[in-house]
């Protein structure tokens, strides 16, 4: 019976199709825990967007679960959640799932009081269909306290942390606080990141660099804002190892590795500032740093040698 009504409260939260191997209560300790929790998609039935080997549920008392005004616990270990957005920024599913519905007013945590989530070990896959990309976050660890509503006095009541591996290569650190339950987001953060390679996420900022980036690795450290669904994240980061071609005057190839050594200072690095800003699911990259400008010196620079050294050499011939 408790298996039954377990399986019916998940599909009613998710709106979707839920299995899972098996239900373990430890009366002990006030705790349910579910095991091989598969989430279906609720269109393409034989499609995974979350595997979960195991979700317990930490309460006072098991009366807490036909409550909803008593507050419960989450802890999800070694999920796997894949996260798809559309064309135009939105998540495929916004719409879909009673438990993150943006209407105003609405209770999206309804019908549990959840107080705390946490998250061992996990992973996300994100396919941004926007960009055309696909995004993989590994050994993510977050926790987030407080669900509830903001007030005058407490506009983010909700303080999270997480931390996460990016692709093959990078970490983030993030810290704040925020406001999940509103129609629209918001947030503040500490964001640090670590080793952040930046050839895959190419897509996200080449467009206004006058130059392909073969290699390259960023660090920085920076303060999140989030305000409504508006972004604001100012960033100053130090980048090791960069190599870039010129996407136009291949000729001037050689060019392009000079101008970068030159930017180089005395640890090697190579220091830049850029401002991400827009919606939270259409941001806009724009580097503050005039790359544009310094690679077109250069290759006016390497014009003029060379139009002199032909002037020269023609002089020679002709006795001038």
């Amino acid at each position: 019976m408790a298996v039954r009504w377990v399986q019916r409260k998940s599909e009613e939260v998710l709106q979707t199709q839920v299995d899972f191997s098996d239900l373990q209560i430890q009366m002990s300790t006030s705790s349910l825990t579910l095991r091989n929790v598969h989430i279906h998609h609720p269109d393409r039935k034989n499609e995974m967007i979350g595997e979960i080997p195991e979700i317990t549920f930490h309460l006072e008392s098991f009366s807490e679960l036909f409550r909803k005004e008593k507050p419960i616990e989450v802890t999800l270990k070694h999920p796997k959640i894949i996260f798809t957005t559309l064309r135009s920024g939105d998540w495929e599913l916004s719409d879909r799932f009673p438990l993150m519905r943006r209407d105003s007013g609405q209770k999206r945590l309804s019908p549990f009081n959840v107080d705390k989530v946490s998250v061992q070990d996990g992973e996300l896959e994100f396919h941004d269909g926007r960009m055309g990309t696909v995004i993989q976050l590994h050994k993510v660890q977050f926790s987030a306290d407080h669900f509830q509503l903001p007030t005058a006095g407490n506009p983010l009541p909700i303080t999270f942390d997480a931390q996460f591996n990016v692709g093959n290569a990078g970490s983030i650190v993030m810290k704040g606080q925020g406001d999940f339950l509103s129609p629209k987001t918001s947030f503040k953060a500490t964001l640090k990141a670590q080793g952040l390679a930046l050839p895959p996420y190419a897509a996200y900022y080449e467009a206004g660099l006058p130059v392909h980036v073969r290699s390259g690795t960023a660090y920085f450290e920076t303060e999140v804002v989030c305000d409504q669904e508006k972004l604001h994240v100012p960033i100053h980061a130090s980048v090791s190892g960069l190599k870039v071609d010129l996407k136009d005057h291949k000729t001037f190839e050689f060019v392009a590795d000079d101008k970068v050594e030159s930017m180089k200072n005395s640890k090697g690095m190579i220091e830049t500032d850029l401002v991400v800003t827009g919606d939270l699911t259409r941001p806009k990259i724009s580097f503050l740093t005039k790359f544009d400008a310094s690679f077109s010196t250069g290759m006016k620079a390497v014009g003029h040698k060379i139009k002199s050294g032909f002037g020269k050499v023609k002089d020679f011939f002709t006795g001038k």
